[in-house]
């Protein structure tokens, strides 16, 4: 799955105004991570998560259909966070990349691999390998 995560996030930061991104899972710990530090990655999770909220805190509604999502503007940039009750997604980014198309653009790849997710999870085990 990491491979996935991977390949999206490079995706997402082809787009010219994103700097760098973070996948983290519903633990806390980080799936992937590109174009930041990981310690980095993981006290912006933990503080926006608590300031925000997010679904991994145990106070949202599991069932919701939308992903939380909020950015904050800082004076070079500014950082998204969008999460579901699998795993949140962080980007960094120029300040020039509009809200919402930020938002869609979080929410197109949360559904991504949310699919991802639902298809691996879908398939049949491998049959075990012969023996002898």
């Amino acid at each position: 799955m990491s491979a996935q995560i991977e390949a999206r996030l490079a995706a997402l930061l082809a787009i010219e105004e994103v700097l760098g991104a973070a996948v983290i899972d519903a633990a806390g710990c980080i799936e992937s991570c590109i174009n930041m530090a990981e310690d980095d990655a993981i006290a912006l999770y933990r503080m926006l998560s608590a300031a925000v909220g997010s679904f991994a805190d145990g106070n949202a509604d599991q069932h919701a259909p939308a992903p939380s999502f909020a950015t904050f503007a800082l004076r070079e940039g500014q950082i998204a966070f969008s999460s579901t009750p699998r795993r949140a997604l962080l980007v960094l980014t120029d300040p020039d990349l509009q809200s919402g198309l930020l938002k869609a653009l979080l929410h197109e790849v949360l559904a991504e691999l949310a699919l991802t997710d639902h298809q691996l999870s879908a398939q049949p085990p491998a049959p075990p390998a012969p023996l002898g």
